[in-house]
């Protein structure tokens, strides 16, 4: 018998419940990307009009309260099949967390992420700007607009203002760590990039 058998049951009755959690205090977003799709893209893109949604779902009572064990077991859960790489799955959970939450800063930015993911930059720009609005000391939205910033936009002024909140927030570790080198490196790269 395998020693991982009793953390894989656990993890079987976790999910199960996440759920029937989510199916009972939840509705599908019909605009859901369609089966087949290898990432997500916004359903505003080219090409996505006209395209079939999820098959509805017994709507919940939205003036029912989710007990916030509950509520935390969904984001949790979006959040494992966000590492997992099953990002339709994620994107239902976040949408369906933001359907009873719409100021969730961590469904929004979570979404920004697999936009970003994606490659659909100025739309998960827009999600850490709209997390950030929300709740300014939410470092994670930092991180990931710093991220973009960075790495795909090469805005390195933008770079270095995100991640110097994001190490404002960030006491230590390694996270702050990184932080602080990539802020050395843009800061680099502004100097080179000047006449």
């Amino acid at each position: 018998m395998s020693r991982f058998l009793p953390g894989r049951l656990t993890l079987s009755i976790f999910g199960l419940t996440i759920g029937l959690g989510v199916a009972r205090y939840t509705e599908p977003d019909r605009t859901m990307v369609p089966e087949g799709a290898r990432l997500p893209v916004p359903m505003d893109a080219p090409g996505m009009a006209g395209m079939p949604g999820t098959a509805a779902a017994p709507t919940a009572d939205p003036s029912k309260p989710i007990p916030p064990e509950v509520f935390r077991g969904m984001l949790d859960a979006a959040h494992q099949a966000l590492e997992a790489g099953q990002y339709q799955q994620a994107i239902a959970a976040y949408q369906a967390i933001l359907k009873r939450d719409p100021k969730n800063v961590e469904a929004i930015t979570h979404l920004g992420v697999i936009l970003a993911t994606a490659g659909h930059d100025d739309p998960a720009l827009e999600a850490s700007n709209k997390a950030l609005a929300l709740d300014p000391n939410y470092a994670h939205a930092w991180w990931d607009k710093a991220q973009l910033l960075y790495g795909r936009k090469q805005d390195y002024k933008g770079a270095i203002q995100a991640l110097e909140k994001f190490v404002a927030l960030i006491p230590s570790g390694s996270d702050r760590d990184r932080a602080v080198q990539m802020i050395q490196d843009a800061k680099g790269r502004l100097g080179k990039s000047k006449p």
